[in-house]
């Protein structure tokens, strides 16, 4: 009897205590005053941890083994199922509505990388896009089919970058930026394109075997242009530049009227013709006029000279034709010489619409 009354006394005391101090230490008699259960020793050390309850869960969604979703509960899962609310062994924690995966190190992405060790995924496991977004947009996206949509949320095909993909009229502004190799085309493999800087610059495909260039119809460069305002040219020195053109056409604005320059847009052949006639003047005996095609601000230059014997008066001026094989960037502008001894004035236009009087013309033509 008394040893029962003893037991007895020793539970209330417990359950005294318990309710006096609001925490419980074990093995501790001094438990930390801010936890409600401190399982360290007196010393606060411990060489035990805690062992959670191992439950076998049936999914993230599922309340079982338990009979409700509780807040708070941290359960050890032993077991592993597949579908939308899978659940792997390890750590769960359940938020009121279902249960969630404790990740560590090894299971989430972490800023800066990963070290894995091994290959890892990053996505959904359900029947969800991918979105990655930047400054609070979204720039891409991953849908559940596979499909790559960069621009779009709704790609049709496997990389998509046109914001309408189904529209039949205005697809959106979007443009694919396209690298050079050097690599083989059986490398590549069939279906490959690549970017040649060769001939100019053209796409290439690969069927596997070799690089097949992709056919295009390429808008040649046609410029005819005349002069409409005058311009003199002194006797002597190093000759100027004929500039301020009015074009009559100019179809890949490759020409710069007011410089008098002319710039290859790719590699190839060009047509070029510069003819000119000077105002009724004097001229010196031994004189001469040149028209000059200069390519690349003199680094290569082509002329053609119309020499004068006798002094006398007439209306000088010269003219030359020229094809050009050029390099895309090459720049031509033609240019004017003289030794007649005086100052000459061109001979140009009556106005800028006019047909007539067409002494002074400038063309290039991509052959």
């Amino acid at each position: 009897m008394k040893k029962k009354f003893f037991k007895l006394s020793l539970v209330l005391s417990c359950m005294m205590m318990s309710n006096m101090y609001s925490q419980v230490g074990m093995p501790t008699n001094n438990p930390n005053k801010n936890a409600v259960l401190d399982l360290n020793r007196t010393d606060g050390t411990s060489a035990k941890g805690l062992l959670l309850p191992k439950v076998a869960l049936a999914g993230t969604n599922n309340v079982a083994p338990m009979t409700a979703h509780v807040s708070g509960m941290h359960v050890w899962n032993t077991a592993t199922t597949t579908g939308t609310n899978a659940v792997t062994p390890g750590e769960y924690y359940n938020d009121g509505t279902k249960w969630v995966r404790v990740a560590s190190l090894t299971d989430a992405w972490i800023q800066d990388g990963n070290s894995n060790g091994a290959i890892k995924a990053i996505g959904t496991n359900d029947a969800f896009d991918l979105p990655i977004e930047t400054n609070g947009a979204e720039r891409m996206r991953v849908t559940t089919t596979g499909n790559v949509g960069i621009g779009t949320s709704s790609p049709n095909a496997k990389l998509d970058i046109r914001p309408n993909p189904t529209s039949t009229t205005n697809p959106g502004v979007a443009f694919l930026g396209i690298g050079t190799t050097t690599i083989t085309a059986p490398t590549a493999g069939s279906g490959a394109i690549r970017y040649n800087t060769g001939s100019g610059g053209v796409l290439e495909y690969s069927n596997g075997i070799v690089w097949n260039q992709l056919s295009s119809t390429v808008v040649k460069s046609t410029v005819v242009a005349k002069k409409a305002t005058s311009q003199s040219f002194v006797s002597g020195g190093l000759g100027a530049n004929v500039i301020n053109w009015n074009e009559i056409v100019d179809n890949n604005n490759t020409f710069n009227p007011t410089t008098g320059v002319f710039t290859a847009p790719r590699d190839g052949q060009y047509s070029v013709s510069f003819s000119y006639g000077f105002l009724w003047s004097t001229i010196v005996a031994g004189s001469q006029v040149e028209a000059l095609i200069f390519i690349n601000a003199g680094a290569d230059t082509r002329k053609s000279v119309n020499a004068f014997a006798a002094a006398g008066g007439c209306m000088a001026g010269s003219s030359i034709s020229f094809v050009l094989d050029l390099k895309a960037g090459d720049q031509v502008n033609p240019r004017i010489y003289h030794t007649t001894g005086a100052t000459q004035t061109l001979r140009v236009s009556a106005s800028a619409s006019s047909a007539d009087d067409g002494f002074v013309n400038f063309s290039v033509s991509e052959l």
